[in-house]
Parts: structure tokens; C-alpha cells; sequence
């Protein structure tokens, strides 16, 4: 992976940034799971605590995903597990993903790079923990095709009720039913 900048003074920062990472606990604060009888909006505010980290698509489309999915306890347990698996991330992980992400505003070849980041480690990441978090409740169907979850963590969903409805009709959902999780 190669990053360009402009002058060394920007380098020189993110080096040392860089190199602070393993001595910084960069993982939000673990906390219990919440418990079942809060709302959806509860848990779902927990992803601001990855905002930092996270590639900006997925974290407006998991966002809305998360808002929009139903209140019944099988999806309760999606959400907190999803949200427990990001709090279980590898320190070095994030600071590769937010390093990546700070260098992708300086020019085009380190905005190629971070794409490239998402879709090689990023991707893999997100979709392993959405089938571990189906298979906790027993989902007999995944989440939606690998395929998918590539164009979701690199493009924002304009229309979020509606990217939610096509994602979970032609997507993956617990029940495998059309018209629900």
C-alpha cells in the first residue's frame, strides 16, 4: 500500500499518530448488551461510538438498516450482537481503517487505496460478523450475498426505507420471507 501527501509535515504526523496506535486503547468502551426491552433506537445510537473508524457509507447504511429493522426480540439480538462485534474489533484493525481513512482526504491515490482497504479487509469483516450475529438467533438464511456488502460499504443508500425493503426482499433476512426480517 502506498500513501502520497503533499509535504512531510502531514506524513511525519500520521506517522507518529501511527505509531501511538498500539499504545492507544482505541476500542469504544466495552459495555454489557443491552437488554431486551430497550428500542431500537437505543442500540442503534451505539454506532456514533465507531463513527471515527468506520467508512462513512457503511456507517449511513448500517445506521439506517439498523433504525429500520423491526423491534422483535430476534432482531434485537442482530443489533446488539453487530454492535457487541464492533466493540470486539482489533485495536490494530481500527488503526489501520482510521489511518486509511484520514489519508483518503488528501488525494486520489490514498482514496484508491482506502477502496481498496474496504473491499479486501473491511467487507470480509462486516459480513463474517452479520452471519455470526444470524447464526446466534438461528437464522436458517444469511445476510445478503458477499457480493452486496461491497456495494454497501462503499455507496450510500439515498432512500433508506426503501434501500432497507429491496435489501431484506432480495437480500437476507432471518425468515427467508420476502415481506420480513
Amino acid at each position: 500500500m502506498y500513501l502520497q501527501y503533499r509535504s512531510s509535515k502531514p506524513l511525519f504526523l500520521i506517522a507518529i499518530c501511527f505509531l501511538a496506535f498500539p499504545f492507544l486503547n482505541l476500542k469504544a468502551q466495552t459495555t454489557a448488551l443491552p437488554i431486551p426491552s430497550q428500542n431500537n433506537t437505543t442500540v442503534c445510537s451505539s454506532y456514533q461510538a465507531f463513527k471515527y473508524w468506520l467508512p462513512v457509507d457503511y456507517f449511513n447504511n448500517a445506521t439506517c438498516a439498523c433504525a429500520m429493522l423491526g423491534d422483535d426480540s430476534l432482531a434485537h439480538i442482530v443489533r446488539t450482537a453487530l454492535i457487541q462485534f464492533l466493540h470486539q474489533t482489533d485495536t490494530q484493525f481500527i488503526a489501520k481503517a482510521l489511518l486509511l481513512k484520514m489519508a483518503s482526504d488528501v488525494n486520489r491515490k490514498n482514496r484508491k487505496a482506502y477502496k481498496k482497504f474496504i473491499k479486501k479487509e473491511f467487507v470480509p469483516l462486516i459480513y463474517n460478523h452479520h452471519k455470526m450475529a444470524y447464526d446466534i438467533v438461528g437464522c436458517k438464511y444469511g445476510p445478503a450475498p458477499y457480493w452486496r456488502w461491497k456495494v454497501a460499504c462503499t455507496h450510500t443508500f439515498k432512500n433508506c426505507p426503501k434501500m432497507f425493503k429491496l435489501n431484506i426482499k432480495y437480500g437476507g433476512g432471518c425468515t427467508g420471507n420476502k415481506n420480513g426480517f
